[in-house]
């Protein structure tokens, strides 16, 4: 506290506000019991001669807080104005709200402005004239898409606040352990989410499936869907490291939870969410292996016999080596001529000094082992006379 005394007396001097600076010992300032991973930051005794722009905007947000705190609270008077209408035609009563700042306090430090309306003064019962009005019609608008930056605000304060991400309610929720999940859990979260077709994306925006809807308005246990009870259960977790609540009751309250989820959803009546159809798919048979005579079906990867589980080794690869030395690629239709045959015609191959020619191409087994490879026999056609292979 000595350290922070001195550091806030050199840092007052010559501020219009200065006689408003006073160092305490307030609780409001210091809070051992809320301080966690590290305590916090504030200048040192030395005044900065020299700082970049981007430098200067962190010092002078570090320094503005902690005089801030040493200021007083800032005070303001909220006015309601109950106004009725003498006209038949126009029923009800209006009112018009509006706040009068009394102390300025701490928002002198950075000029905040007050965004507040002011209101004339009057007493009760005032007669007041209408001036002038005008009729608007609004349609409300439906909230808008989360995109995932959003989405993870939303997971850090359980919704609270996150509609002004400077909200003392916000920093209250995200300081007190109200959240879903922890910074490293939130993104794989939605990624699974994403994995397991609940949410999908259209551009930034994530957009809820029909199975996510399905299952959101079906599942028999509501609280897994609550924002309140997921934030009670961390918040609960980070009452634990502060030793403010015991591990053994929290493992007791989760234990009755889940016993008494899987009673009520194994009473739960049978839904069918998602129905998937497994249409059987006609396997193309290319030909017959020059092995074991077994059919020759395409696979990922290459052209391969349907026998490989009793051993049969007969492949033609996808990414053949020595067919990617002339920029080819074996097809279906080259492979069924292959087999029918035993030679195939390719053409446009590509040389090495990159002239285009065309080949007769057989693919035998190797006399010393299981394997195939290729052969070439080239063939007298015009590309090939008008190509210097």
């Amino acid at each position: 506290m000595g350290k922070a005394a001195k550091v806030l007396d050199n840092l007052k001097k010559d501020l219009p506000y200065e006689n408003e600076i006073n160092f305490s010992k307030t609780k409001r300032v210091f809070d051992n019991s809320k301080v966690e991973s590290h305590s916090a930051i504030i200048p040192t005794y030395l005044m900065p001669k020299s700082l970049t722009t981007d430098e200067e905007i962190v010092y002078n947000s570090i320094k503005n807080r902690f005089i801030m705190q040493f200021m007083p609270v800032a005070e303001y008077e909220e006015t309601i104005i109950t106004t009725k209408v003498n006209h038949s035609d126009i029923k009800g009563i209006f009112l018009s709200k509006g706040k009068v700042q009394l102390i300025e306090g701490w928002k002198k430090v950075e000029k905040i402005e007050s965004k507040d309306t002011f209101l004339p003064n009057v007493n009760i019962n005032d007669i007041v004239n209408i001036v002038d009005y005008n009729m608007t019609s609004h349609v409300t608008k439906p909230p808008k898409h989360h995109t995932e930056k959003t989405l993870l605000r939303v997971m850090e304060t359980c919704g609270k606040g996150h509609e002004d991400e400077n909200s003392e309610e916000m920093m209250a929720a995200v300081l007190s352990g109200f959240s879903i999940g922890t910074p490293a859990t939130r993104a794989e979260t939605i990624k699974k989410l994403k994995d397991v077709g609940y949410i999908t994306s259209q551009n930034k925006n994530l957009i809820c499936t029909e199975l996510g809807k399905k299952i959101v308005e079906t599942f028999p246990v509501k609280q897994l869907f609550d924002l309140e009870f997921t934030g009670r259960l961390e918040k609960t977790l980070s009452d634990i490291e502060k030793q403010k609540f015991s591990k053994e009751n929290f493992i007791n309250l989760i234990v009755d939870f889940t016993t008494k989820s899987v009673n009520t959803i194994k009473g739960d009546k049978d839904i069918i969410l998602n129905e998937v159809s497994k249409e059987k798919r006609e396997i193309e048979v290319l030909g017959k292996c020059p092995v074991c005579g077994h059919g020759i079906i395409e696979g990922t990867k290459g052209f391969g016999c349907s026998n490989w589980k009793n051993g049969c080794k007969f492949v033609i690869w996808k990414n053949d080596k020595f067919l990617s030395t002339m920029k080819k690629k074996p097809t279906k239709t080259m492979v069924k001529t292959l087999l029918k045959n035993g030679v195939v015609q390719v053409k446009g191959l590509t040389s090495k000094k990159g002239n285009k020619f065309d080949a007769n191409l057989r693919y035998e087994k190797n006399p010393d082992n299981d394997y195939f490879s290729w052969k070439m026999e080239f063939i007298n056609t015009p590309q090939n006379q008008k190509s210097n292979v």
